[in-house]
């Protein structure tokens, strides 16, 4: 491809299950060997899955790699399937083709830092650890625009810190939407990657798709008003069917699997007591509006899952409390109460009263039992107005100017609009026999109740 010609030459390979090799250039290899994405290696992608799936002990250092050299097959791929029409492509350069080249750096280096703010386990204790004042992504922006090993490999390219960084955010020049699209779209190389690795790593089916296929479904088409519309044709609309499909499946029988959400409570648990005995380190330092002053990147280079994993090493010997030996895989939360579905007045009804009832009964919430509850939505996309509008996926209709919604030709996409709740009421094992007992009698009086 002509942009190819000012790009660096990625002389440096990894290999990898699921792309074969990837390949970066000599600035990315230096963001890559810096002491924080290394650090990467040691936080797991998918937390304590591991618990529930043995081979599940990939990293976001993994993951990382690969949405870089996802994120690159689709741009090349959008540039290649819009016949190399460079006014499609956001440009104030006179050399358009070098302007693209550069945006192509931009989403590499932004793919690439996409989770460079994650914490020890991931999503799973981000808020609480976090305190509601930050997330990983205004973290990652910090460290973006602040470490020196990665600041300085991204300006050696004439780029701005500050230009990788607001892709993590929601505020960015129209010029690099298609980027945004790309790193945190509906369609994205993000969730391509994981889907993938994330299955392929668990030994399960749930997230596979048709990779290749995918990666080549994209195009640009230019719009009366606005960027130019990132679009599918008609022909593969079975590709983002498969695509959302296995997103929904995965999301229930991976992250949100019955087992791993137990696990993820009593983490939380775990470290609600670190910070009540002051044994957890203050990394950030935040102003009066939550904004990051200051992270201490000396401490963050080494807070990892292993770190945390030492404090619950410790605990557990000493017998401290009931977390650190769940931690320690020695037993786990159950769900007595468990239920998903799309039509929740029932079981909403169910779950409010078998509540009321453990209270009644003596039982303390975030002690004797956990309530858990969560609406799923498959893809933001599946909530698109008839417009199209900058932020939706359109599909191309032969015979048709501008850009179409993609559910009016979807009875597959239709289906999942309407979200999905997970009811679930969990337990310790001494607990589990009396309040499962209490939750069938508290179920049988209801449907008594109805049927009278």
């Amino acid at each position: 491809m002509d942009i190819l010609k000012y790009f660096d030459k990625t002389n440096h390979r990894f290999r990898d299950p699921i792309y074969g090799f990837i390949e970066v250039n000599d600035s990315e290899l230096k963001i890559i060997d810096s002491p924080i994405f290394q650090r990467l290696r040691r936080i797991h992608q998918l937390a304590l899955t591991k618990y529930i799936y043995p081979t599940a002990e990939h990293s976001r250092f993994t993951h990382s790699l690969g949405v870089l050299q996802s994120a690159t097959n689709i741009f090349l791929n959008i540039y290649k399937n819009s016949g190399y029409n460079k006014e499609l492509f956001s440009s104030e350069n006179k050399n358009i083709e070098q302007d693209i080249a550069k945006q192509l750096q931009i989403l590499r280096f932004t793919a690439l830092l996409h989770d460079i703010g994650h914490l020890p386990f991931s999503h799973a204790a981000e808020k609480l650890i976090l305190e509601d004042k930050a997330t990983h992504e205004t973290l990652g922006q910090y460290i973006i625009e602040n470490y020196e090993p990665i600041k300085r490999a991204i300006q050696e390219k004439n780029i701005k810190p500050s230009t990788v960084s607001m892709l993590l955010g929601d505020q960015f020049p129209i010029k690099y939407h298609l980027l945004k699209n790309i790193i945190s779209g509906q369609l994205d190389a993000d969730r391509a990657d994981y889907l993938l690795r994330d299955s392929y790593a668990c030994g399960v089916k749930y997230g596979e798709y048709d990779y290749n296929r995918y990666i080549k479904s994209f195009s640009l088409k230019k719009r009366e008003a606005g960027p130019s519309q990132l679009c599918v044709n008609e022909k593969n609309i079975y590709l983002i069917e498969s695509f959302l499909m296995a997103r929904y499946h995965y999301n229930l029988q991976v992250p949100y699997h019955r087992t791993r959400v137990g696990y993820d409570i009593v983490l939380k648990k775990y470290i609600e007591t670190l910070k009540e005995n002051d044994k957890f380190p203050n990394l950030i330092k935040y102003g009066d509006s939550n904004e990051i002053l200051d992270l201490d990147f000396d401490k963050f280079e080494m807070f990892d899952d292993y770190s945390i994993f030492e404090n619950i090493k410790e605990s557990y010997k000493s017998n401290e409390n009931i977390w650190s030996k769940l931690l320690m895989r020695q037993d786990h939360l159950k769900p007595f109460f468990d239920h998903i579905q799309n039509d929740t007045g029932e079981t909403q009804q169910q779950f409010k009263h078998i509540l009321v009832r453990l209270k009644e009964s003596g039982y303390e919430e975030n002690n004797d039992f956990f309530k858990y509850k969560k609406k799923l939505e498959v893809s933001k996309l599946l909530k698109q107005t008839d417009e199209c509008d900058d932020n939706s996926i359109g599909l191309i209709i032969e015979g048709k100017d501008e850009p179409e919604n993609i559910l009016h030709y979807s009875n597959i996409l239709a289906q999942l609009v309407k979200p999905i709740e997970i009811f679930r009421i969990y337990t310790t094992k001494d607990n589990f026999e009396k309040t499962s007992n209490l939750s069938k009698e508290v179920i049988n009086y209801l449907k008594k109740v109805d049927k009278e």
